[in-house]
């Protein structure tokens, strides 16, 4: 009985520790602080949380001191190999045995990028709302 609740409370501790991991980005230790926002943080809070903003943007507003503050940040989208062009190759018809081309693809090794924007609205020193956004860049060597 003792074996079944420790194999149990083994497998618990397994899912927790594996559900944290999956909201942190790649390479990143814990849980990924761009997803434990919430409204109403103070703009203190949201430096802790966050660090300073990599751009501040002021905004004009009737009701008072409004910003939108700007952080970004680079994850490894991982690389793969990629047809990137055509060549003609000389080749030999097995049939008729008539000398012919055939087109073959090019290989070239794709290494991808992903670059994040977070904008938080910043109101009265107060965190109202916010939005991300992904961009996948794309090289070829």
């Amino acid at each position: 009985m003792m074996s079944f609740c420790r194999s149990r409370f083994g497998l618990v501790l397994a899912a927790l520790v594996l559900t944290g991991c999956a909201t942190a980005p790649p390479g990143a230790v814990g849980p990924d602080p761009w997803s434990r926002l919430t409204a109403n943080l103070t703009a203190d809070q949201v430096r802790a949380l966050l660090g300073a903003p990599a751009e501040v943007r002021p905004m004009k507003s009737s009701q008072g001191p409004a910003e939108i503050w700007i952080y970004r940040r680079t994850i490894p989208g991982g690389t793969s190999l990629v047809a990137t062009r055509t060549f003609e190759r000389p080749a030999t018809n097995p049939l008729t045995g008539q000398q012919t081309t055939v087109l073959e693809p090019d290989y070239s090794q794709e290494t991808r990028t992903v670059k994040q924007e977070l904008q938080l609205l910043m109101y009265a020193g107060k965190l109202v709302t916010w939005k991300s956004g992904n961009r996948t860049e794309r090289s070829y060597e």
